[in-house]
């Protein structure tokens, strides 16, 4: 028989179960509401680039007869012929919204043709019409809808003209409502199916009993019912993208068949054999190239028999006559299937990172059900985990694309030059996290963590906000500045509370929770991070971020941490005792040779110079955040065995040298000859994350070692400050090079840094063991 004792616990447990339940029933939502808006964003895009491509072929015309004018010497203006050429292309396609074609004369364009006549003669802004100056058709997404511009250029090559085509957007948004109306439907399905299945299996296991099992089965019920659903929503998607982009597809290639006839037909008219038109095959290698609708082209005469063709027929034939030949061109049915192929990596991306930031939530709540045998300390380590999870995740969110973002605001028109406008507001970042370390830690004594952390949230929010919204380029250096400071503030207030929380014998495990918040966070943040800035824009990330650090410090409130009395962390290092440690010859050369390079091949290769890399071989956000991503993941997997085979051997140096190494030969690997570009970028990630996880323990244990009078904390304090000057150096070492060179000369000036300073290291050798 239960005593009134016994009930007790059992109905303070119902709180924490009824909150559990709420949780992951909301959890499983926003990734099914998450993924329904990554697949109807990917559906418009799509959509978006078939019209555009579609729009640019039926144009080629127009575009061609204003670049052979321009050659003759004809300004725009004077090619009379062209106003009948607009009005037909205008009527042709209901689609296209409006059509302009421009004359630039002294820095100022203005629209000599149109299709509405009261655009006629009036004058563009600047920074428009330059952005046309490109060569070759390019795509943009402005408020009245998405369009294509071209320039024109004269025989001299200066820019005369141009010809820009807005497509319509009421037949995208009608074909994006029609998306979103079946999509939706079928993810509210999938939510009503998935609720009643966690919470009568959540039911189910609150009566098996408690634990450590019961808490992994609950992870794994709520992680496998949600990928169940995800996948369900994935297929549905895919044959609604089919029954939908198909249509589009056979429309872009039909256009494509209608152009090549037509330009057929002009050489029939000049009475050039069809058998005789040289090149005929390497121009519809061109076309396939460029418009991967197109599975293959063909141009037979009139008894069937094949003049010129290219390609491999995967769907049906689209036929457009030329006198008595025939020109024809293939769709290819699997284009949707590998387009959604694509989609397919992102979404197993935002699975993977959603189970990882899952499971830290859920840990969180977990710790508070009824535990058998529960320690205190750790119990209360658990709580702080979660606000430091997601306040690094805010600034992990934005690693994998802000040097193109930053690049976006540069004009490389300053004394600097544009590489190293890019560099500065990174290097002004770690410059001001450097500096305000050692503050926030007194802060954190004087003031206390809960005081600190709000702070250091404050900051990140207020920098994160300006970055989202910034408009000038000057407004990113404080901006990085803000979110500097707040993140030193943020992660030392949490790094000081976990040493106060821990005894000597509880030390490391206190300290493990916040290298795998770090590491988790920096997985998830570079991959989620890419894929929302590719679906949804860089700013929606910063703001992303903003709404990060709020969640934190919620977190933080809600977890209710130990408050920390001043002084309770011991005291802070002092200027003698970093005297005393660089006194030291050995501590010298290992911090010089060691912890300086290391951080220069991080922040000036990995957080700098990839991304710009990757982006120049066409790598969209998405697929830079998986690269970067790999660097985190290569790193936790080989920390552990480093850590294992330092302490069990005491390979402390030889590891620190066998990374550094490994970090160089990689860096080298941008000049490699027989690597192509985007195989040397992949070997300097791989290299450089082994290379990390290799070095990166034995190197503090080692230097724990040799500043052993100073204490483990004063030896740590100084370590993380130096790596933070090397991260300073990084992006400008990086940036000097990029002046005088490419990405791959930059990256082989870093590994040679880093294989200079492991020589180096080798003076950390005991005069014994020489």
């Amino acid at each position: 028989m239960r005593t009134p004792a016994d009930a007790a616990p059992a109905h303070q447990a119902n709180v924490p179960w009824r909150r559990l339940a709420f949780f992951v029933v909301a959890a499983q939502c926003l990734a099914l509401t998450l993924l329904g808006y990554m697949l109807l964003n990917k559906h418009r895009s799509l959509l978006d680039e078939l019209m555009l491509s579609r729009i640019e072929i039926e144009a080629s015309d127009l575009e061609t007869a204003l670049r052979t004018g321009a050659m003759s010497g004809l300004q725009p203006g004077e090619m009379f012929r062209l106003e009948a050429m607009v009005q037909h292309l205008k009527a042709a396609d209901p689609a296209i919204a409006a059509i302009a074609v421009l004359s630039v004369e002294a820095h100022t364009a203005r629209i000599v043709f149109a299709d509405d006549p009261g655009q006629i003669g009036k004058t563009l802004p600047a920074d428009e019409w330059q952005s046309t100056s490109a060569h070759g058709f390019t795509r943009h997404d402005a408020d009245a809808g998405p369009q294509i511009e071209v320039a024109v250029r004269d025989a001299a090559g200066v820019v005369i003209g141009g010809l820009r085509v807005r497509a319509a957007g009421a037949p995208l948004a009608a074909a994006s409502q029609a998306m979103a109306s079946s999509l939706w439907y079928t993810i509210a399905a999938a939510v009503g199916a998935l609720t009643v299945l966690t919470l009568a299996a959540l039911a189910r296991l609150r009566a098996a009993g408690s634990g450590a099992a019961l808490h992994r089965r609950i992870v794994v019920l709520a992680l496998s019912s949600t990928l169940a659903a995800s996948a369900f929503v994935a297929w549905q998607a895919d044959r609604l993208f089919g029954e939908q982009l198909k249509p589009a597809v056979t429309a872009k290639v039909q256009g494509i068949a209608g152009l090549l006839a037509n330009k057929l037909e002009y050489a029939a008219a000049l009475e050039i054999p069809l058998d005789k038109l040289p090149g005929v095959t390497d121009y519809f290698a061109g076309i396939i190239a460029r418009h991967p609708e197109v599975a293959a082209l063909r141009l037979s005469d009139a008894t069937g028999g094949v003049l010129a063709e290219h390609g491999a027929a995967r769907g049906r034939w689209i036929t457009r006559a030329v006198g008595n030949a025939q020109v024809a061109a293939a769709t290819d049915e699997r284009f949707v299937a590998r387009r959604l192929g694509e989609l397919a990596a992102d979404v197993g991306i935002v699975l993977l990172v959603s189970g990882l930031i899952f499971r830290e939530l859920l840990a969180a709540l977990l710790h508070r059900l009824p535990r058998s045998g529960g320690v205190p300390t750790l119990s209360a380590l658990q709580s702080l985990r979660l606000p430091l999870f997601l306040f690094i995740l805010s600034e992990e969110m934005s690693r994998s694309f802000l040097p193109l973002y930053l690049q976006s605001f540069t004009s490389g028109s300053s004394f600097l030059g544009q590489e190293a406008e890019v560099g500065l507001p990174i290097t002004a970042y770690m410059l001001c996290f450097a500096l305000a370390t050692p503050f926030a830690g007194r802060w954190t004594d004087r003031w206390g963590i809960a005081r600190v952390f709000a702070a250091g949230v404050g900051l990140a929010l207020a920098g994160f906000a300006w970055t989202a919204l910034a408009t000038a380029y000057w407004q990113l250096l404080p901006a990085r500045a803000l979110c500097a400071c707040g993140y030193a503030a943020g992660t030392i207030a949490c790094q000081r509370q976990l040493i106060t929380l821990t005894g000597p014998a509880e030390r490391a495990r206190g300290l493990a929770l916040f290298v795998g918040a770090v590491g988790i966070a920096a997985i998830c943040g570079s991959a989620l991070g890419g894929v929302l800035a590719e679906q949804f824009g860089f700013r929606l990330v910063f703001a992303l971020s903003a709404l990060l650090t709020l969640l934190a410090l919620a977190a933080f409130h809600y977890a209710r941490v130990p408050t920390m009395a001043p002084g309770d962390a011991g005291p802070l290092l002092g200027l003698a005792d970093v005297r005393r440690l660089f006194a030291d010859r050995r501590f010298t050369f290992l911090m010089l040779g060691g912890a300086v390079p290391a951080k220069i091949a991080l922040a000036g290769f990995l957080f700098y110079l990839t991304p710009l890399a990757l982006h120049q071989l066409a790598y969209s956000p998405a697929a830079i955040g998986r690269a970067v991503m790999l660097y985190f993941v290569l790193v936790a997997a080989v920390n552990p065995l480093a850590s294992w085979l330092a302490d069990h051997f005491g390979w402390r140096l030889a590891l620190t040298v066998g990374g550094g190494l490994l970090i160089g030969i990689g860096g080298l690997a941008g000049v490699a000859g027989w690597l192509p570009a985007e195989a040397a970028v992949w070997t300097g990630i791989a290299a450089l994350g082994i290379g990390t996880g290799l070095a990166a323990a034995p190197m503090q244990a080692l230097a724990s070692e040799i500043g052993a009078r100073a204490g483990a904390t004063s030896v740590a304090v100084v370590l993380r400050t130096v790596e933070r000057l090397g991260s300073v150096i990084g992006p400008l070492w990086a940036g000097a090079w990029l002046v005088s060179g490419d990405w791959r000369g930059a990256m082989a000036a870093i590994g040679v840094a880093v294989l200079a300073g492991t020589l180096l290291c080798l003076g950390v050798r005991e005069e014994g063991a020489r």
